[in-house]
């Protein structure tokens, strides 16, 4: 005990003075970028799509000590952004099995009005509001949140590979096809789609609002919950997971959980 108690104090009285070190003033920086219609977020950083006065303009927002560290490239047609951010003090303590470790915030504000795809890496997050596209994409590999709010587009697809949420509000769009592989999960239930087509192999759960048509293959664990009966519902249920209506005391959708029933009744 009296061992361990050593080591933490010597761990201390090393690692105040990294600390102090990496003590710095926030600043920022404005950067005016080349076209594109693709964005890849990587990292831990927090990435803002909205419409500005000034198209394609990022403003940077870092500690000094990081702000030329972020990564903010146009490389055909799509903009790349990371940040070398996270500041592991055991590796500069080889000595010492105690681990110590900080995040420097970044955030990133785009001025964009159309957009054709979001890939989202690593642990960051990205919020986009009143953007527009002809067909937009979404994936998702992040164990962050992606927040998309009034965007304006026909179609939109998405593919969630990641463990964190997507948030989709908005009045409405025509097709939504998603397809979930690992434990994120996703809530549409303030996004009136016309057409929603599912593929869940995962266990994270779903919120919907189908208005016309609703396909979905739940393949998991996770749950399916629609906020409105759609006019047409086809169940493809092989895993755990449940498809339900989100009120208790309404009328069933469909008896679709029975496996003594056919597929699609």
């Amino acid at each position: 005990m009296g061992k361990r108690n050593h080591n933490f104090f010597i761990f201390i009285l090393l690692v105040l003075p990294e600390l102090y070190f990496l003590k710095a003033d926030l600043t920022s920086e404005k950067k005016l970028l080349f076209f594109f219609n693709k964005i890849e977020v990587n990292g831990n950083v927090d990435v803002f799509l909205k419409r500005g006065t000034r198209l394609r303009e990022a403003k940077i927002y870092a500690d000094s000590e990081i702000i030329n560290s972020v990564l903010t490239k146009v490389s055909q047609k799509t903009l790349f952004i990371d940040a070398n951010n996270t500041y592991n003090i055991a590796r500069r303590l080889p000595f010492i099995r105690l681990k110590a470790e900080r995040k420097f915030p970044v955030e990133v504000i785009v001025s964009v009005h159309n957009i054709d795809e979001i890939r989202v890496l690593g642990q960051s997050n990205v919020t986009a509001e009143n953007i527009t596209s002809k067909n937009l994409t979404i994936f998702v590999a992040s164990s962050g949140k992606v927040h998309l709010q009034n965007i304006s587009t026909p179609k939109l697809n998405i593919i969630h590979e990641g463990e964190g949420d997507i948030i989709l509000k908005g009045d409405s769009i025509e097709d939504l096809k998603v397809k979930i592989t690992q434990n994120g999960s996703l809530f549409a239930d303030k996004l009136e789609v016309s057409r929603a087509t599912l593929i869940h192999q995962g266990n994270g759960t779903v919120h919907l609002n189908p208005s016309k048509w609703m396909d979905a293959r739940i393949f998991g664990d996770g749950n399916l919950f629609l906020h409105e009966k759609p006019e047409n519902i086809v169940i493809d249920q092989r895993g755990t997971g449940r498809v339900s209506d989100i009120l208790p005391d309404a009328s069933p959708l469909y008896d679709i959980n029975q496996s003594d029933l056919p597929r699609g009744k």
